[in-house]
């Protein structure tokens, strides 16, 4: 048995009760009180939540139920990229500025960081699922 509940920075927090807890206290209603904290919005108990923890971020409470929003998940998603951008650029500016000092082909650079620049134009509107979203990552961001 699972209890949900939205947090105030409107993530959904699950908390697993263990069987041996729900016995013992005898019905949901005192589960719930017991496992979820005070000023939580929207409690609820769970049977399932979503199986893929990877937008576990986009996670909202509908009707009863745990499901991801695709909004969100588009959101978190475009996130993810200028991460791994982010966390590109060291590398690709120690490059660029070795080729720099060496006379290098700067053209090429120069093109592959507009790419880079460009990496978070992504368009996300056509994606109807998870799968769709997880699938799109600028070429130029893709490790080889």
């Amino acid at each position: 048995m699972k209890a949900a509940y939205k947090k105030k920075d409107g993530s959904v927090a699950i908390v697993e009760v263990a069987k041996g807890f729900y016995d013992s206290i005898g019905n949901d209603v005192n589960v719930a009180k017991a496992v979820i904290p005070e000023g939580a919005i929207g409690a609820v108990l769970v049977g399932d939540v979503p199986e893929d923890r990877g937008f576990r971020e986009s996670w909202e409470l509908v009707g009863g139920k745990v499901q991801v929003s695709l909004k969100r998940a588009k959101e978190q998603h475009l996130a993810r990229i200028r991460e791994i951008r982010d966390t590109q650029w060291l590398d690709f500016d120690k490059k660029y500025m070795l080729a720099e000092r060496d006379g290098g082909d700067l053209a090429a650079l120069k093109e592959e960081r507009q790419k880079r620049q460009d990496a978070t134009k992504v368009d996300l509107k056509a994606c109807k699922t998870l799968k769709d979203i997880k699938s799109v990552m600028p070429e130029v961001l893709k490790w080889v």
